[in-house]
């Protein structure tokens, strides 16, 4: 009986403890040869390295400049010069036809007929008119004020004036004269004389009062 019980005892005790031992005792000369064989094989490693011949043609190593200085930006681009602006253009070389001018005074305005020589109808608005009762000789033209004509009274000596008749033909007139005179004196529009032009506008309200610029040809 207590020989069983030893057997029993040993087996439970002893043979494990034994079998831990061997056990952790492998593991340890595991990593112990496996280390060395890591170091052997580093040493061995190293020494074929430094056997190994070097190549003849091997390029040297080649260093990275990070400091070169870097190129200059490209030049811009060419910039085309602006056109030439356009030659002024004298509101004189304009065509037209039946119109008058008289740039200092900013007259600029088509020109009609008036052809009751009883001067009964009514000017036109608007425009200025040919008086045709008047002698050939005379281009009269008569116009509103207040209307087209409303500058005329401002009108200067020398000041120019062109004239395009229904042809498109242009004269150019030169101011002699700025008169302010009674309606009833018609002697300028009825006497005959050199060609001429002469402008016709009201002075006052009732009309009893007119201005008379005259212009010959330059």
């Amino acid at each position: 009986m207590a020989s069983n019980f030893i057997r029993r005892t040993l087996k439970r005790t002893v043979v494990p403890a034994i079998i831990t031992t061997l056990a952790v005792g492998g593991i340890v000369a595991s990593t112990g040869l496996a280390n060395a064989g890591d170091e052997t094989i580093s040493r061995a490693a190293a020494t074929v390295h430094d056997q190994l011949p070097i190549a003849a043609n091997a390029a040297p190593p080649v260093a990275v400049a990070t400091d070169l200085p870097k190129p200059p930006p490209p030049p811009p681009a060419p910039v085309a010069p602006p056109p030439p602006p356009a030659p002024a253009v004298n509101p004189f070389d304009l065509p037209h036809t039946n119109w008058v001018m008289v740039p200092s005074v900013g007259i600029d305005v088509a020109v009609g007929s008036y052809t009751d020589c009883s001067g009964a109808a009514p000017v036109p608005h608007g425009i200025a008119a040919r008086d045709w009762c008047s002698v050939a000789s005379t281009v009269y033209l008569i116009g509103h004020n207040p209307g087209v004509f409303t500058p005329l009274p401002g009108v200067r000596v020398g000041a120019l004036v062109r004239y395009w008749d229904a042809a498109g033909h242009a004269f150019t007139y030169k101011v002699t004269s700025v008169t302010l005179q009674s309606r009833n004196n018609d002697s300028e529009i009825m006497t005959p004389g050199p060609p001429h032009l002469d402008f016709q506008t009201c002075a006052n309200a009732d009309g009893s009062m007119i201005w008379i610029v005259t212009a010959y040809p330059v």
